[in-house]
């Protein structure tokens, strides 16, 4: 599956962060959005 074209949506917020609806990750991204947004870090170390 093609990850650009996936539909994923995530928490939209207003000035103050409260959550205010859900709103489609590449649409908030185009038009300015407020959202909350994450980060995941993932390491290996081979032995």
């Amino acid at each position: 599956m093609d990850y650009y074209k996936k539909k994923q949506f995530i928490a939209e917020v207003n000035e103050q962060d409260e959550i205010i609806g859900k709103v489609e990750k590449w649409d908030a991204h185009k038009k300015g959005m407020l959202h909350r947004g994450y980060t995941a870090i993932i390491t290996f170390k081979e032995r």
